[in-house]
């Protein structure tokens, strides 16, 4: 028990005590007044029974003396009568009210009122009665009786005289009191026991219960504790008590799911504020604390312009508050400030809550920090419309820039979008690593920008070594804009030209650019863009370092390269291609080897020239397809009957160079001797100059793991391309095979000369087996033959690519060519 409940019991017990002993007063003084009232009106009437008696003796006796003529014994009646115990006085009077007659005669002949202390009004009505009458003198405690005295009507001659007696009073309220001491004792033991039963069954009944059920009350005040009211019974304070018990289960209840609630909000990761309509903060939850820096008791008092950063625009609080007043909900982004002075983004829900009258008492706001995620959005804005490596737009950035351009044109208006290639970046990245290819790309990035932002024109970076110039347009003429454009791009060659240097490095540089006059036809962005790419295509035929403007043929051209590419692969899919062998003969005329070709027949279009398709498939994976097929075709000559009956030195094929670095040539290979058992000494494979620049470590690993399986090598085109003996020291080549472009003309005392006799020479002292190609007249021939003996030739003079069934089905034992006239 609380000493707070000690107190109310101890007050409430002597309240219910005071309230009993003021009863049992109120009993014991009732009960006793009403004894004592009871008892002096029961001996008053007594007394006035005896003084009436006496009275009624006293008017016979006065009869029978003057009856018997004794008057002279009234003195002494009077005496006799005045000597009781009660009689203070007793006087006889005449009509005039003087005594008569006395018992001491000092009082004799004297008024009857000065004896008697009566007053003269009271003394004529007394004296007026004609019976005997009582009159009490309460404050002097006497009882008067006024007696007339008559005599019989024998005797007229005796005056009418009147008796007066004075009784003394003693049966007054205390007498009666202490003559009744006992039973008022007896009384108030009566009352006293009563009182402390009723105090008894008070203190059990009402006070004791009462101090349960304020124990209760006061256990009410802690949620967490369930209330049971220790009170019995079927009465007003036990269904009281129920009442009290069933509210504090109420309120149990309702704290559960407050504290619940209150618990969810306080652990919530979202900031939780309340304040009232004033906008006094009353609350805020631990994530408001962790998030602004702030302790509850900083906040609690404050208003929330404390958190205010001054970021902001007013025109959102406008907002917020004009919403607020209407009673509904704000949505927003608020920039705040922490305790640290560090500036934060919150998207907050502010809701007012109004009372019953529709009084607005409160503003609630949940908050949710999204400063992380603000600067993730940027990031990804950025990252989704701008290249991380050079920070200026990307291709989806640049796209919209121009759609915005193309939207903005006016009538008449021109301008021309550039792109601009960096010239043989892949080849850099190859020696110097990718990380000294990303600074080069930066440094020509930063020209990039120095430039166009003289010239006062959109930039950006569409990836790897590409970048994109917006021109506004400028012009209203499209032959004026070309010309410019000519200027355009010219100049900027000039300017990529300049060196860069990176460190103790000086790289001399240079790009190819395609350009496009916009607006054109029907045209987008991306259409825009691709002209562009169409054109930078056509420059980079020429080499690098120059430029093309697009031109309808061009995209005319590329749509014919897909429709090729896309035949090309229906013809893989279904075996439209064909290989056909062209001999290679020795200087006997003899054939000794022959060379794969690979032609396509189309079903509408006819025969499609290798040199159509062929740089088609390049760009793609077709090469791959076209390559395993041209080796699976090669491997089943090489076994079929006419090669087992007349042996050959070697069928030539040509693998494309990717398959060398990305393909899986020597898995390829190796299930061809397996699934076909060729002599793999037969089949050999030609390699141009410009394998060995693509990836130089991997393509002699590729040819070291095929020549361990038997397969030889021939370089073919040797001269005019990547030229370095040293390189041609580590391959496993068996032969050089000399391009046609160094084969004509010879014979003629030309410079031709002199570099087919330097490349035999190379051969000779490799000693590699020596092939020259595109051998067309007689001249060439005999001059190759007379400076090489053992030289092997292959060209028209000898013999025209044929199918290679026809090939096989005409070659023999003794096989030989005539030559062409």
């Amino acid at each position: 028990m609380t000493s707070m409940s000690i107190k109310f019991f101890q007050r409430l017990s002597t309240q219910i005590s005071l309230l009993v002993g003021f009863v049992g007063i109120a009993m014991f003084v009732s009960l006793a007044t009403f004894t004592i009232t009871e008892q002096t009106a029961e001996n008053r009437h007594v007394v006035e029974q005896e003084v009436l008696t006496t009275a009624q003796m006293m008017q016979a006796t006065f009869d029978r003396v003057v009856r018997y003529e004794r008057t002279d014994l009234l003195h002494e009646i009077l005496s006799q009568l005045q000597d009781q115990p009660n009689v203070l006085a007793a006087f006889i009077y005449n009509r005039e009210g003087r005594i008569e007659y006395a018992a001491d005669h000092h009082w004799l002949d004297k008024p009857l009122y000065q004896a008697l202390s009566i007053a003269p009004q009271t003394w004529h009505e007394l004296n007026a009665n004609s019976d005997i009458t009582l009159h009490h003198v309460e404050d002097q405690g006497r009882l008067t009786v006024y007696v007339p005295l008559t005599v019989s009507s024998d005797f007229p001659e005796f005056r009418p005289f009147s008796l007066m007696i004075a009784f003394e009073q003693k049966h007054t309220f205390w007498s009666v009191a202490q003559s009744r001491l006992t039973t008022l004792t007896i009384q108030l033991i009566i009352v006293l026991l009563l009182v402390a039963l009723l105090h008894r069954y008070l203190n059990y009944r009402i006070s004791k219960r009462l101090g349960h059920m304020q124990t209760g009350v006061q256990a009410m005040r802690d949620e967490q504790q369930r209330v049971a009211i220790d009170v019995r019974g079927k009465d007003d304070i036990a269904a009281l008590a129920r009442q009290v018990e069933a509210i504090a289960a109420d309120r149990h209840a309702h704290w559960s799911k407050l504290k619940n609630l209150e618990t969810a909000v306080d652990q919530s990761n979202e900031c939780i504020i309340i304040t009232d309509a004033k906008g006094q903060i009353e609350y805020v939850n631990k994530a408001f604390e962790w998030i602004t820096g702030y302790q509850r008791d900083e906040l609690v008092g404050n208003n929330p312009r404390i958190l205010k950063s001054g970021l902001t625009q007013q025109s959102v609080y406008h907002e917020l508050w004009d919403t607020l007043n209407q009673g509904k909900t704000w949505r927003g982004e608020l920039l705040n400030q922490r305790k640290d002075g560090q500036v934060y983004t919150v998207y907050s829900i502010i809701t007012p809550v109004y009372n019953e009258q529709g009084e607005c008492t409160h503003y609630i706001a949940v908050e949710d920090d999204i400063t992380e995620r603000k600067a993730d959005e940027q990031r990804l804005h950025y990252m989704a419309y701008y290249e991380t490596l050079t920070g200026l737009p990307n291709r989806l950035h640049m796209t919209q820039i121009i759609d915005q351009a193309l939207a903005s044109l006016e009538e008449d208006e021109l301008g021309y979008l550039l792109l601009v290639d960096i010239d043989r970046l892949q080849q850099i990245n190859d020696a110097r690593g990718h990380e000294f290819g990303n600074r080069l790309v930066q440094a020509f990035a930063e020209r990039m920008k120095q430039w166009t932002e003289q010239q006062g024109v959109q930039l950006a970076h569409l990836g790897a070594d590409l970048f994109a110039v917006l021109f506004p347009p400028q012009v209203s003429k499209r032959e004026v804009a070309k010309e410019k454009l000519y200027e355009t791009c010219e100049a900027l060659l000039k300017i990529t030209r300049k060196p860069i240097q990176l460190d103790d490095d000086v790289l001399t540089m240079s790009a190819t650019i395609g350009a496009v006059v916009y607006p054109q036809k029907g045209g987008n962005a991306e259409q825009l863009l691709r002209r562009a790419e169409t054109a930078l295509h056509k420059a980079k035929r020429y080499g690098g370092n120059h430029f093309a403007v697009y031109r309808q043929q061009y995209g005319e051209e590329i749509k014919r390269q897909f429709d090729v590419e896309r035949m090309l692969r229906h013809a893989i899919k279904n075996d439209e291609l064909d290989l056909y062998l062209q001999s290679q003969v020795d200087a006997t005329g003899k054939v000794v080897s022959a060379e794969g070709l690979v032609r396509w027949h189309h079903s509408e279009q006819g025969l499609i020239s290798p040199g159509v398709f062929i740089p088609i498939a390049e760009r793609s994976d077709l090469i791959l397809s076209i390559d395993r097929w041209v080796l699976q075709r090669a491997a089943q000559i090489l076994v079929s009957k006419e090669i087992a009956e007349n042996p050959i030195d070697a069928l030539s094929v040509n693998i494309s160079a990717r398959h060398f670095v990305r393909g899986d040539l020597v898995h390829a290979v190796s299930e061809l001797l397996e699934n076909y058992h060729f002599k793999p000494h037969q089949l050999m494979i030609e390699v141009t100059e410009g394998v060995l620049i693509e990836d130089t470590d991997k393509v002699i690993e590729v040819m070291r793991e095929l020549s361990k399986l038997g397969i030889r090598f021939s370089i073919d085109d040797f001269g005019t391309g990547y030229s370095s003996l040293a390189y041609i020291q580590k391959l496993p080549v068996s032969e050089l095979k000399i391009d046609q472009s160094f084969v004509r003309s010879i014979g003629e005392k030309t410079t031709h000369d002199a570099l087919v006799e330097t490349i035999l020479s190379i051969g000779e002292h490799l000693d590699l087996r020596m092939i020259a190609e595109g051998v067309e007249t007689e001249r060439e021939a005999r001059f190759l033959t007379e400076r090489c003996p053992t030289i092997v030739m292959q060209g028209y003079l000898f013999a025209y690519p044929v199918p290679a069934q026809e090939w096989l089905a005409s070659f023999s034992p003794n096989c030989s060519t005539t030559r062409s006239k």
